[in-house]
């Protein structure tokens, strides 16, 4: 909306003036007509035949592309292309001529190439024209930056850096300074050196520097079926400012269907948002997928009406992910394989089939996540010594909260509305649940076939029942409060039960009945009340 706000702008302006004519342009085309300004009112791609996107046919025109870009599903081809004097070509990017030219000017005497972004192309800029201004360009992440020939032009101010092959090149008389390239000296001029370290990137690519930062500065849309960003070295970061990377495809091959894969240790991906129709990566792979990893960082994204949000494959050690929003997800939000000393912290998870999923490792930590509407088990984890502590979880088709992990600690969270169970956990030892709130599930905590378990402090209210135990020993259930339900606890062996509080005086061992002030006489049925006031008489 405000490319196209600025677009209506600089349109009337021109025609107020009478200065130019001008017209808007929405697909690759010939620009035939003279003293004519061209707006690009979206991104296009070339029809990939290998001729020009757009061909400048005439003298004095101007193509603005008001930052929308131009692109190739066949490497080969002309982004732009010129042989009339007085062209001009500003705001544009132009991105995947992998075996041809983004620019080409030729014979095209007095124009100017100003405020592009010319990336991922064989050919940057080639041009053969005397008496032309390059100014304020990114060249980078070419084979080759800028090839210039002629005379008398001026090239200034431009960042022409990353290049694999070569930066720049230029024959004599031209005028040459204030860019950063790599190239020492350019046109008879020092460049100044290009800040390594720090890259911006305007496109799908491979992020292979190590110790970089990559930072995106525009919305990337995906057509094409392939990996968007490959984190293929260590210690790298991907920061998307914010930006959207978007995919337009509604079904991808399983070992293609990625936004961003890394299988390096120390990466970073943060400020990205990611919306799309990807809708059939819920069988066939993820937004994120990191594969034996170690030390990665998942910061700050937003992953909306995708298929599954992050895959952390296989291994991974150290890995945290924290801050992100997951939100109308056809598949999981976070999934993992073996997770150790992971931290999966302050995330918003809704309307996912499952919001979090660990089904190996140890010792992670997942605390102050806000989970609603998952279509599966909210969190389902095992994982030995792991952490749940301090999420709210609300409306899960089947468990809040499924564990099948030793020495774990469940404390503090608050679940409503459990299609199943609030907390099940099942072939465990050595466990803890304290502190939870459970409210309206089909069964508030259930504990199966474990041993050597804690369960204390637990608030469990209008729920089929409270507190159930199958096949277990060693049990220790004290100063919990059981009120409300229409069975408070469920017993079949016999374990230490203390200190609780229950709608009846005898339940699997002595236990307080509920006050007024405690699962509230109000919200019981008449019955429940009748059978209450008799064992309290008896």
């Amino acid at each position: 909306m405000k490319k196209r706000g600025y677009l209506a702008v600089l349109l009337l302006i021109l025609l107020s003036l009478g200065v130019i004519s001008a017209e808007e342009i929405s697909n690759c085309t010939v620009l035939d007509k003279e003293n004519t300004a061209y707006y690009l009112s979206k991104d296009i791609l070339s029809s990939g035949d290998g001729d020009p996107c757009i061909k400048i046919r005439e003298k004095n025109i101007t193509l603005d592309c008001v930052n929308h870009a131009i692109g190739s599903l066949n490497p080969f081809g002309i982004g732009v292309f010129s042989e009339s004097p007085r062209t001009k070509i500003q705001n544009c990017i132009i991105q995947d001529f992998k075996k041809g030219y983004g620019i080409y000017l030729k014979n095209s005497d007095g124009s100017q190439i100003v405020n592009n972004v010319i990336t991922g192309n064989k050919q940057g800029i080639e041009f053969n024209s005397n008496n032309t201004k390059i100014a304020y360009n990114s060249i980078s992440m070419n084979q080759n930056g800028a090839n210039i020939s002629g005379k008398y032009n001026v090239i200034n101010n431009n960042k022409i850096c990353y290049n694999t092959i070569q930066d720049v090149s230029c024959g004599n008389n031209q005028s040459f300074d204030n860019n950063y390239c790599d190239s020492g000296k350019v046109c008879g001029t020092p460049c100044i050196p290009c800040t390594h370290g720090s890259y911006e990137v305007y496109k799908c690519t491979e992020l292979n520097i190590s110790n970089s930062v990559y930072l995106l500065n525009t919305d990337i849309t995906v057509y094409i079926q392939e990996t968007c960003f490959k984190i293929s070295a260590e210690n790298v970061t991907l920061d998307c400012n914010g930006h959207r990377i978007n995919s337009s495809l509604k079904l991808v091959p399983k070992e293609k269907a990625f936004l961003i894969y890394s299988e390096e240790n120390y990466s970073t991906i943060k400020n990205c948002y990611f919306e799309s129709d990807l809708k059939d990566l819920r069988y066939y792979g993820s937004v994120i997928k990191i594969e034996n990893s170690s030390y990665l960082d998942i910061i700050n994204n937003s992953f909306k009406s995708t298929g599954n949000g992050i895959l952390l494959s296989n291994y991974c050690n150290s890995c945290t992910v924290k801050g992100s929003r997951f939100n109308n997800l056809n598949g999981k939000g976070i999934e993992a394989g073996t997770l150790v000393q992971g931290i999966i912290q302050d995330n918003k998870i809704v309307s996912t089939s499952a919001a979090i999923k660990i089904a190996d490792g140890a010792g992670c930590i997942l605390k102050d996540n806000y989970i609603e509407d998952s279509k599966e088990n909210a969190v389902e984890i095992k994982n030995n010594g792991a952490r749940v502590e301090g999420n709210e979880i609300i409306s899960s088709k089947l468990s809040a909260i499924e564990s099948s992990s030793n020495g774990a600690v469940i404390k503090g969270n608050t679940i409503k509305n459990a299609g199943l169970y609030g907390i099940h956990v099942t072939g465990v030892s050595n466990s803890s649940l304290e502190g939870n709130k459970v409210y309206s599930a089909s069964g508030g905590i259930f504990v199966e076939d474990s041993e050597n378990l804690d369960v204390s402090g637990n608030n469990i209210g209008s729920s089929s029942f409270g507190f159930k135990e199958s096949s277990s020993k060693e049990l220790r259930i004290s100063g919990n409060t059981f009120c409300g339900n229409e069975k408070d606890v469920i017993c079949e062996s016999k374990f230490s039960f203390n200190g609780n509080r229950c709608n009846s005086k005898n339940v699997c061992g002595s236990c307080t009945v509920c006050g007024k002030e405690v699962g509230s006489l109000s919200s019981m049925s008449l019955w429940q009340r009748i059978k209450l006031f008799f064992e309290w008489l008896f």
